[in-house]
């Protein structure tokens, strides 16, 4: 069985990728280039955005937490869920258990859309490292800028320093996982500059297979 697991896969079987980054350093633009050059990208946030919309999720959270997680709408409020799981571990690990198998599912049917031209499969997760998913990839990617830009960048979805905060000291240390990829990438230029950084990774790691 290959790293992706048994099924279409087993005869394609391209490269995984696995990528991440630093909040706000712009893993979703790397994603998003990857698949621009011929990558088939599952986007755990995506994922977890449709887990969390199936009815029974939501009715296994409210029966943990009561309505106060759900909007007006009756849909799942990610910063309610957020406001529970940020700095408690063990409501983190009830809720990844819940929805990690789910995610997984859907991970599967995304690169299940691969062909004989596929140049790599790409995990973007921003807990790659924490959920232990890099061990399925052959290399990975950390996406990193310095934390003035990252900083001014959730500014602008209505985050401030202490929200920036909470959310990394969740996650496991930037030196960490810096440590643990294969390739760390600053982007604080051009996406033309990200483009060409990435190349130059998927080249090799396409060139080593």
């Amino acid at each position: 069985m290959g790293p992706h697991g048994p099924g279409v896969l087993a005869d394609l079987a391209p490269p995984v990728l696995g990528l991440t980054g630093a909040i706000a350093a712009g893993k979703s633009a790397a994603g998003d280039l990857l698949g621009s050059m011929g990558c088939v990208v599952s986007r755990s946030d995506e994922h977890a955005h449709e887990v969390l919309r199936d009815s029974e999720v939501v009715e296994t959270l409210v029966g943990w937490w009561g309505t106060d997680i759900l909007d007006a709408e009756g849909v799942v409020c990610r910063p309610a869920v957020a406001r529970r799981v940020f700095g408690d571990p063990a409501e983190r690990d009830q809720l990844e258990a819940l929805v990690h198998p789910r995610i997984h599912v859907l991970r599967e049917a995304c690169f299940a859309q691969a062909t004989p031209a596929t140049k790599a499969l790409v995990i973007e997760a921003p807990l790659l490292f924490e959920a232990e998913m890099d061990v399925n990839c052959v290399q990975t990617i950390f996406i990193d800028a310095a934390r003035p830009l990252r900083l001014a960048r959730v500014v602008e979805r209505g985050w401030d320093s202490d929200e920036l905060d909470r959310r990394e000291f969740a996650q496991w240390s930037l030196d960490l996982k810096r440590q643990k990829a294969d390739h760390v990438i600053l982007n604080e230029g051009s996406l033309d500059e990200l483009r060409l950084q990435l190349e130059t990774i998927l080249s090799h790691l396409i060139a080593s297979e």
